[in-house]
């Protein structure tokens, strides 16, 4: 395979989405804190562009509403780059996380290579904990963040199936949607087959396991690879997971035992989807500089020592997530 030249964060054209739904209910994995959710997930991806500063990158926000998002911006002290997109995929209204779906629309307009070269699309709350190395195809191709336990679960892969109109998978695994990285070639690949897949999911979306972009991503990846002919021109699909280059951490009960936190803070990037309110205090009391994982470990082991204290009871208390977090 050719290989292109070494890439890092600071070559990367960097975008989380900040999509703002009208009466979509309060969004989800804030817990029970009481805090504005929309100042919350702001101050996360403030938090995750003064991460990346530390190693010459940047992140952009992705909007649906400029205006609304920069008055949002001047009322809690954030000040992260922002750039409309246009928005027309037909969401269900009553679908689980609604406003990622728009993710599937912005992988369309990365095709066009307006967007950069190579394109990271990263979830708000990530943290950048370290630099990234890598050597990248100069052929079409994307690289995800392969999750262990989830490639392995049959109701998800039973979902992916009925969205491939019964097919059986190609493969077994599952890319999470924190993080995407691709070229528009790789981008161009991929989003025809998310339009094909999409409609079906619209119709079927509440007999699928999950809800979400992932949802779709994964069908689509996988309907791609099944036709990809095997040629330097084709779609190559990479996992980041061999590179440490990111790691999604549990702070809650889960259904299956995730890496322990000490494993995950030695990724360069972290993914914290159950500790958004954690990441927008981070933002809040400045720059803690290279100290940022030594911070994350201390007050995280705090949020989860209770939770270690019960761990017999949980498949008691929780049968669906007995699974306590790993220190």
């Amino acid at each position: 395979m050719n290989r292109s030249r070494e890439m890092r964060l600071a070559d990367l054209s960097i975008y989380t989405l900040f999509y703002l739904c009208e009466g979509s209910g309060r969004p989800v994995n804030l817990g029970r804190s009481r805090a504005d959710p929309l100042a919350v997930y702001l101050k996360c991806a403030a938090a995750l562009n003064r991460s990346l500063s530390r190693y010459g990158a940047a992140v952009t926000i992705l909007t649906n509403q400029p205006e609304r998002l920069a008055d949002l911006q001047r009322c809690h002290g954030t000040a992260v780059a922002q750039q409309p997109m246009a928005f027309t995929l037909a969401v269900p209204e009553t679908i689980g996380f609604r406003a990622a779906h728009f993710k599937l629309e912005a992988i369309r307009h990365f095709a066009s290579g307006a967007w950069g070269e190579v394109v990271l699309l990263l979830d708000a709350d990530v943290l950048a904990l370290s630099g990234i190395r890598l050597r990248l195809p100069q052929s079409p191709f994307l690289m995800g963040y392969r999750l262990e336990d989830e490639s392995r679960d049959p109701q998800l892969l039973r979902s992916k199936a009925l969205l491939l109109n019964g097919r059986a998978a190609v493969c077994e695994r599952w890319w999470g949607g924190e993080f995407l990285l691709g070229n528009p070639a790789g981008f161009g690949a991929i989003s025809p087959v998310i339009d094909e897949i999409f409609p079906r999911y619209a119709t079927h979306f509440q007999r699928c396991a999950h809800q979400g972009d992932e949802m779709v991503m994964n069908a689509a990846l996988d309907l791609a690879q099944s036709r990809t002919p095997v040629d330097p021109g084709s779609l190559t699909l990479e996992e980041c997971n061999p590179a440490g280059v990111i790691s999604r951490w549990w702070s809650v009960r889960t259904p299956e035992p995730g890496p322990p936190l000490k494993a995950a803070l030695r990724s360069s990037l972290i993914h914290l989807p159950a500790d958004k309110t954690l990441l927008a205090q981070v933002f809040d009391e400045g720059d803690p500089g290279t100290q940022t994982a030594k911070l994350l470990q201390r007050r995280l082991a705090r949020k989860t020592r209770a939770l270690r204290y019960l761990r017999p009871l949980l498949p008691l208390l929780s049968p669906a997530r007995p699974r306590a977090p790993r220190l």
